[in-house]
């Protein structure tokens, strides 16, 4: 492909590994509100999706408001401690961030969580704030993902043609998102999802490593 002028980037188990984050802190949210906790790996396939859909998955009965609130409450209280504690940016990740900038790329995040959220994991993770040229979490749209809708904000508020972009992401919800947008949507499997699911939600390109990455966003 040739260079983008725009990548939207998935967070969670795509920039950073916050994997064990996310499933640990969802299980002391469950605990919170009196419900069992889940294998980890029933959260990780989750992430991507808003909070308070993540919590009706994990339920057996899809819990009530009052639980449901709960849980995101529980959760949103102590996932700032948990988060600093276990999760770090992927190796190589900021590296290829701040050379995509520097070529003249626009970079933007489309998140699962909160507009808010998403500017203290950069934050938190030490990220430079200004490579990003837009960050949008789950909030700041009507449908989330896997609905196109935090592309197409992105796409109008840069000026930038479909054509003209690319997603990256871990999970189908990421590539569903691209493709409902007619944006081509590259999978990375160092997150949540496989080979195979990606590639049936509709991965133009599949890569393993941030090197293939790299080669791919930069035509190195």
């Amino acid at each position: 492909m040739s260079m983008k002028r725009l990548v939207i980037f998935d967070y969670d188990g795509t920039i950073a590994d916050s994997r064990g984050s996310i499933a640990h802190c969802a299980n002391l949210a469950l605990e919170a509100v009196g419900r069992p906790q889940v294998p980890a790996t029933m959260v990780q396939a989750l992430i991507g999706l808003p909070l308070r859909d993540i919590f009706g998955r994990l339920l057996d009965d899809g819990g009530d408001d009052e639980i449901l609130d709960g849980a995101v409450a529980a959760y949103r209280s102590r996932y700032a401690d948990v988060d600093r504690a276990h999760s770090r940016l992927y190796e190589q990740m900021p590296e290829l961030l701040a050379d995509l900038k520097r070529a003249g790329t626009m970079l933007a995040i489309a998140t699962g969580k909160s507009t808010e959220g998403a500017h203290r994991g950069i934050s938190r993770h030490g990220l430079d704030a200004t490579l990003f040229d837009l960050v949008l979490g789950s909030d700041a749209v009507p449908r989330p993902k896997p609905y196109p809708d935090m592309v197409l904000v992105i796409l109008d508020d840069l000026g930038v043609h479909p054509d003209d972009a690319t997603v990256v992401g871990d999970t189908t919800f990421d590539i569903e998102m691209g493709v409902s947008a007619d944006v081509d949507a590259c999978g990375v499997t160092w997150g949540s999802h496989g080979h195979d699911q990606l590639r049936h939600a509709g991965a133009k390109w599949i890569v393993q490593t941030r090197d293939e990455l790299r080669r791919l966003l930069l035509q190195e």
